[in-house]
């Protein structure tokens, strides 16, 4: 540690920080007493131990110690390794070149005693005993042995495949008259519930047949969209609420409505009688966010079921990259095995379907007529030019893929003899293998070539799950399957499908540590319910470093970004410190961030410790790799990557006002989403889109960083005072303020804000506004540089609160080239360096790299003529509706606001819309409405357009004034105002934005 610039001690053992008896004389050890200054903040890094006993020593020599060390006046703060390694110099080898950057991470994410103490009793996973069952069972089915109570919050702590949603259609049949609320957060997993249930899916109902449905089933994303106002439900039931509660306050997909959806959630469940959440691994974290909306003096109702559906064989393995488990894979399908493979990576079940459906052709020497085929070919060609430009829809939509099959059952030895892809006609691969004895045929083996049948293959992920195939597919998933060879699933068929039939011989589950814990890795391994052997392999590690995992600091640093936000776009502190939500929200919000962070930060043995929980049987089966599996996998990735530019560069032309109908909808076909995203490359970049440019566009990540370099490029927008330090800051831009302001006035929920000015204010304190300057006017710098030298000065010193901000460690050891490489590439530019000097006094220049420079500032130019032009129209438009409101109020002598209305956040419990008026008896007002827009539909059916839109939501409303001239609205809305203003109020509630639209 000391090599990596961290002032350290080692203890000869984790007892001898302190001397003397507990609870009597126990004290810092004398030898550490020279260094206890007070206020000086001491950190305690013990081993990482997984045996029980151990962890228990452990923990209570730290504690101990770290009283000691506070008694002298000093601090101290406990951070804990991720494993696997056990010890700091076991941790720090393994890491190579990260280790420095990564150990800072684990520092800077210490915990204070407290919290230390608190996070050793209150695990992860699992409820603690705050929570004592109030009937405890072990049995295969819940439905059989218990009974749910008529009223209160019941939490069901049961196994996957334990009857619980039994338990919950049992409860129906005995409540037909009652009204039932199925909630979710996938919708393969609420249409699976809804036939069980015997609910109406909300996305199959009309405004009329939701008011009068009685047993709904809808997702999370969707509740905000219900009439709440007098609608109570007898009973609520969500299923796996854990993730159910993870995806509501950390999903992208409910970041628009999460405020309202919070609001209708908190109607609903505290009106209910019955309220009923059920999860196999239920937590403390879930049951306090659903205890917090239910009456405060209520208890919840803990039915706790002890049986555990493992007792399956687990094969284990070790290895740091999946390369022998996807070669087990194919090694099944070849033997003629049928076989599911779960994976938390979309990417990986793409790589893994395509490489799969690569037919080959293998030419090899024979001992005897006992050889397969090699799992892979390792000679796929990655030129574009060379792969299909279209595929067939059954294809795209999660239709079979195609992998010959074997011809015998038997086992056989490796293959030594090249394998090459072979193209037919149409650039399509052969459908044929050849096996061809090239040598002596000492055995008398005959010639063979030999045309095998296909396998069948369907892969389910978010990009064709919506498909009218796949719908069909997942609505009868135990038959559907009976006709593959494979079936291979994302985190999209992670919940709510079961499998209960036989028919896979083998499981194969593959992580990649990136976005699910233990448990979501669990319930996909799960969904297929016959025990039959399971592979797992799990990352050894999370690809992009380790994360947060203390709950207090994350809370602590969102609160003091908010708030330097709101100072720096001129937003009272007070208000602007938090956002609306709820103090119970933000608690979870940062506790299940922390929890899954801790989870995902060591998933290999967080998910073997939870399958050895389960009653599973762990079989190790060694660490070893398949480089031609590897080098399959990698050549899938590409030939996909490529594909993919040549799609969305080759694709049609669509207008902003499709687009903006497009993003509106939950399912879009391939060509649908390859147009949509080339119209965003196109009117972000302002260039023609080519494969080039969607590969550097990476998914929007590069004009992201464009934007970070135009912000940090700009001059200031004056100077801030802050009146409680009197200290001065530089006022960020107007192009960053006004996106603040923008998102908090869109967005009430803190967790959901950008804070991109203060992202702005900490790049500018560390100087990066003055050295990028000097960069892009073609200044070189060393190293020795004067503000390089400052701002790793300053960078070091606020190492917290750049990894906080700008979301990168800054090591001990920090290097000035090393930091502005990293703070440069964000911005989406790179460095290049040359040498001058003789020979061993040479110094290295370092200059921006003029390519990724000039394509930079054409896209900032292109963005900043876009503000112009939307200024100018805007203008425009004021005019224009100054002129036409004048010409109303003489023509009509009605005058329509002449500012928007604005009103807090909706809550969503609005009321039912009332019955109306009599259009017909108003003929006379709509004739003197009609505008003069060319258009010949009549202003009554424009006006009743409009008013069954505000039946169906902003969205609708959205689309329809788009279809208008601007004439045609504002008409339509000034009728609305003469004929049903109840009406227009609430329009005006549902759209604070609602008049700038009509300008638009």
């Amino acid at each position: 540690m000391l090599s990596l610039g961290f002032a350290a001690i080692a203890l000869p053992g984790i007892w001898n920080g302190r001397v003397g008896k507990k609870d009597f004389d126990e004290r810092l050890h004398p030898d550490l007493l020279p260094m206890a200054q007070k206020g000086r903040k001491f950190i305690i890094l013990f081993d990482y131990e997984t045996n029980p006993f151990t962890r228990w020593s452990v923990f209570q020599a730290t504690l101990r110690t770290g009283k000691a060390i506070e008694a002298v006046g000093s601090a101290c703060e406990v951070a804990q390794l991720p494993g696997m390694e056990k010890g700091v110099d076991d941790f720090v080898v393994a890491r190579g070149d990260d280790a420095s950057a990564l150990l800072t991470a684990i520092i800077d994410d210490a915990k204070t005693l407290t919290d230390y103490q608190r996070s050793f009793y209150l695990s992860h996973r699992g409820l603690s005993n705050k929570y004592e069952p109030h009937i405890r069972v072990n049995v295969k089915y819940l439905s059989g042995s218990v009974e749910l109570p008529e009223s209160g919050l019941v939490v069901l702590d049961s196994d996957m495949g334990t009857g619980k949603t039994e338990l919950l259609s049992k409860w129906r049949d005995s409540h037909p008259q009652s009204r039932f609320l199925n909630n979710g957060h996938r919708v393969n997993l609420l249409k699976n519930l809804a036939n069980r249930l015997k609910t109406e899916m909300y996305s199959d109902l009309g405004y009329t047949g939701l008011a009068k449905a009685t047993a709904l089933s809808i997702t999370i994303d969707s509740l905000h969209k219900l009439c709440t106002d007098s609608l109570t439900y007898g009973c609520v039931f969500i299923d796996e609420a854990c993730q159910y509660l993870s995806h509501l306050l950390h999903s992208k997909t409910c970041k628009e409505h999460r405020a309202e959806i919070l609001e209708v959630l908190e109607y609903i469940v505290y009106n209910a009688p019955l309220v009923v959440i059920a999860d196999a691994h239920m937590d403390d974290v879930t049951v306090n966010f659903f205890r917090a909306m239910r009456p405060p003096e209520e208890k919840p109702f803990i039915i706790k079921n002890e049986w555990k559906n493992g007792d399956r064989p687990i094969y284990w393995y070790e290895g740091d990259n999946s390369s022998a488990i996807v070669a087990q894979i194919s090694a099944a399908l070849m033997r003629g095995e049928k076989v599911m493979v779960p994976s938390d990576s979309k990417r990986f079940i793409k790589k893994l379907e395509k490489s799969l459906s690569m037919r080959v052709v293998v030419e090899a020497s024979i001992a005897d007529c006992n050889l397969q085929p090699p799992p892979f070919n390792d000679n796929i060609s990655d030129d574009p030019s060379q792969l299909p430009q279209k595929t067939d829809d059954k294809k795209r939509s999660g239709g079979t893929s195609q992998l010959p099959l074997k011809t015998d059952d038997k086992k056989t030895s490796d293959i030594n003899q090249p394998a090459a892809l072979i193209l037919d006609k149409w650039g399509q691969p052969s459908s044929k293998i050849v096996v061809e004895d090239r040598g002596s045929n000492k055995q008398g083996c005959p010639h063979l070539s030999t045309e095998r049948p296909s396998l069948r293959i369907w892969a389910i992920h978010s990009e064709n799950s919506g498909s009218e195939e796949n719908v069909t597919f997942i609505k009868d998933i135990t038959n559907a399957v009976k006709s593959l060879d494979a079936l291979l699933a994302s985190p999209s068929l992670g919940t709510g499908v079961d499998i209960p039939e036989y028919h896979f011989d083998a499981v194969f589950g593959v992580f990649h540590a990136v976005s699910q814990t233990a448990t979501e890795c669990a319930q996909q391994l799960w969904r297929y319910r016959p025990k039959v052997p399971i592979h797992v392999w799990v990352a050894p590690r999370p690809p992009f470093g380790y994360k947060d995992t203390n709950a207090t600091k994350i809370k602590e640093r969102l609160l003091q970004t908010n708030e330097m936000t709101a100072f720096l776009i001129r937003i009272d502190r007070k208000t602007g410190r938090r956002g609306a939500e709820k103090d119970w929200a933000l608690d979870a919000y940062c506790q299940i961030m922390a929890s899954r962070h801790q989870s995902i930060n060591n998933l290999r043995a967080d998910l073997r410790n939870l399958l050895t929980e389960m009653g599973n049987i762990i079989i190790p089966v060694g660490a070893e790799e398949n480089k031609l599996a590897q080098e399959q996998l990698k050549n899938a990735g590409i030939a996909l990557d490529a594909a993919y530019y040549t799609a969305v560069a080759s694709s049609n032309e669509i207008s902003a006002t499709e687009y903006r109908q497009r993003t509106s909808k939950d399912y879009l076909s391939p060509e649908e989403i390859f147009e949509c995203e080339k119209f965003r490359i196109k009117d972000a970049y302002g260039m023609e889109v080519t494969s080039t440019l969607v590969q550097k566009d990476n998914s929007g990540k590069l004009i992201r960083a464009i934007a970070d370099l135009e912000a940090i490029l700009s001059e200031p927008d004056g100077r801030i005072v802050d009146p409680n330090t009197g200290s001065e800051y530089p006022a960020p831009p107007t192009l960053v303020a006004e996106k603040d302001r923008s998102e908090r006035l869109k967005m009430p929920l803190c967790m959901d804000w950008g804070n991109y000015s203060a992202s702005w204010l900490a790049r500018f304190n560390l100087g990066l506004h003055g050295i990028l300057k000097r960069l892009v006017a073609g200044v070189e710098v060393t190293a020795l540089d004067p503000d390089l030298v400052r701002m790793t000065s300053i960078a070091k010193y606020c190492a917290s609160h750049v990894k906080a901000i700008l979301g990168f460690t800054v090591p001990p050891k920090c290097k000035p080239m090393w930091l502005l490489g990293v703070l440069v590439e964000q911005l989406g530019l790179k460095q290049v360096c040359h040498k001058v000097g003789p020979r061993g006094k040479q110094v290295k220049y370092y200059r921006l790299k003029q390519e990724e420079l000039d394509f930079a500032l054409a896209v900032m130019n292109h963005r900043a003529n876009k503000r112009a032009f939307k200024e100018e129209r805007m203008r425009q438009a004021a005019e224009d509706q100054a002129r036409y409101q004048a010409a109303i109020q003489t023509r009509y002598g009605v005058a329509p606001p002449t500012y928007p209305r604005i009103h807090p956040p909706p809550n969503s419990i609005v009321p039912p819309l009332g019955e109306g008026v009599d259009t017909e008896s108003e003929n006379a007002v709509f004739e003197d409405f009609n505008p003069e827009d060319g258009d010949p539909t009549p202003i009554r059916d424009s006006v009743q357009q409009l008013r069954s839109g505000i039946k169906h939501g902003v969205d609708a409303i959205k689309d329809i004034l788009q279809r208008w001239s601007e004439d045609r609205r504002w008409c339509a809305v000034l009728l609305l105002e003469k004929i049903a203003a109840s009406e227009l109020r609430m329009l005006e509630q549902m759209m604070p934005q609602f008049y700038t639209w009509l300008s638009l």
